[in-house]
């Protein structure tokens, strides 16, 4: 009996094993055509490349030229930075890698216009710019872009630390309208994740039905946010009766994002249903910032909000802080810095034992950042010789924590001590704290007290600045 009658089910679950193991897959495949069949969705799946491995992306190119089937199985596309050890152990003909694609070039023409298919003026445009790159010298960021649009299933695309050659053609690739062709390139991606392609970075507009999370690290984003060009100022519209589908945005290191950037970028249609906003070590925070302000754009154009980040910010003066979040009644997860919190020349336990009266009814955790060791060990010691002349009075010690948390239905509490400080004696260098230990017993009896209630306290080291 042949290989090819034995179950495919039975194949399929032997090349799921193999699912990590190129090399694996890669001699499965060469079995027999059969086995071929069998490994090539697994071998598909999830690609990575970078730029000192361009020579097995343009090898991928020719292949999806020719049989454009395969990038159907194209889920996961990963572009890696520059890999210093790379750099000796594969050396690039540049002129051997474009006569390869001028070779191809009939097929090319046909494939192009078959996924770009000129239904408007717009699309008619970006497939006569990329068909004309991708046979220049500086072609390589046109075939990524390209073989991102042949990968008609593509999921998630993940971009890290690439020059704006490299990076211009694919964001040309995905801030047209796709709506356009008769067979969208783009239609299933869910994710786009950018990292450490700052100065150079223009972020494609969202635009894309079917993308629910959009995550911009290390980024200048908000150097142009007032400029009506900038592609967040100039979606393209979802079909009309389809509602948008973004639900995660995710803004971390991104050193010009402060307060109004975020106003502003949340009143637009495609974030009206957003769940997740993380902003974290965004611009410094000033005496200018109104987070209050940012509370109420939230609360109008954000209603589904669940969870909410504003964290690692370096505080150079003092803003004003968040009032209240109960506007947003679907939150469940809060994490804040305590100097957006708290001012600090008021009495920091007292604005905290208030702050329950500002939580919306659903919320479940809070998570506080960015509080100095000082802070934490006076706070402990605080709260603590509170609970203890309690005692001595006869009353119940843990019947003011019971107080506290019958405000809001909080299961979660978390604290983020700051343990890390520059030093002063070694300029760029760290310096480490470590906590008093006169705290450890307290927080102990503290978290036992809550625990009874059904609330978890967790205090760790924030490393972080």
């Amino acid at each position: 009996m042949s290989l090819s009658k034995l179950s495919s089910e039975l194949d399929s679950i032997i090349a799921g094993f193999l699912h990590d193991d190129q090399k694996a897959l890669d001699a499965l495949s060469k079995v027999s055509r059969h086995y071929r069949a069998v490994a090539e969705p697994y071998l598909y799946e999830t690609l990575k490349f970078n730029e000192h491995n361009r020579t097995s992306l343009v090898k991928l190119f020719l292949t999806l030229v020719r049989r454009n089937k395969l990038a159907l199985h194209i889920k996961i596309f990963i572009w890696l930075p520059t890999l210093p050890e790379l750099v000796d152990k594969e050396w690039i003909d540049m002129q051997f890698l474009r006569m390869r694609v001028g070779e191809a070039a009939q097929i090319v023409h046909r494939e192009v216009n078959r996924i770009m298919r000129p239904m408007s003026l717009n699309t008619v445009t970006v497939a006569t710019k990329l068909l004309k790159e991708v046979f220049a010298p500086d072609f390589v960021g046109t075939v990524l872009a390209l073989t991102m649009c042949f990968a008609k299933n593509v999921e998630d695309i993940y971009i890290v630390e690439q020059r704006n050659w490299i990076l211009q053609p694919v964001w040309d690739a995905l801030s047209f309208d796709w709506t356009q062709c008769s067979s969208p390139s783009f239609a299933k991606l869910r994710s786009l994740s950018t990292a450490g392609c700052s100065d150079i970075y223009t972020p494609p507009p969202v635009h894309l039905p079917s993308m629910t999370r959009l995550m911009i690290n290390r980024s200048d984003l908000g150097q142009l946010h007032f400029n009506p060009a900038h592609p967040f100022y100039r979606p393209v519209s979802p079909q009309i009766g389809t509602e948008p589908v973004l639900q995660s945005l995710l803004l971390i290191r991104t050193p010009s994002v402060g307060p109004e950037f975020v106003q502003s970028l949340v009143s637009f249609p495609w974030l009206r249903n957003l769940k997740e906003l993380i902003i974290r070590a965004a611009a410094p925070a000033t005496s200018t910032w109104d987070l209050p302000s940012l509370l109420r754009a939230l609360e109008r154009h954000t209603p589904s909000l669940e969870e909410f980040e504003w964290s690692r910010s370096n505080i150079t003066s003092q803003p004003i802080v968040f009032d209240t979040f109960k506007g947003l009644r679907n939150l469940r997860r809060l994490t804040v810095d305590l100097g957006l919190l708290c001012n600090p020349l008021n009495d920091v336990l007292e604005e905290l034992d208030e702050l329950g009266e500002t939580l919306p009814e659903h919320l479940e955790e809070v998570a506080i950042h960015r509080i100095s060791r000082d802070q934490y060990g006076e706070l402990v010691d605080r709260v603590d010789q509170a609970l203890e002349d309690m005692e001595v009075c006869g009353l119940d010690a843990g019947h003011a924590l019971r107080s506290w948390f019958s405000r809001t239905p909080i299961k979660h509490l978390v604290l983020a001590v700051v343990m890390r400080i520059p030093d002063d004696e070694e300029p760029g260098g760290w310096r480490l704290l470590e906590l008093e230990p006169t705290t450890f017993a307290p927080v102990q009896a503290i978290a036992d007290d809550l625990h009874q209630m059904g609330v978890t306290l967790k205090v760790f080291r924030d490393l972080c600045l």
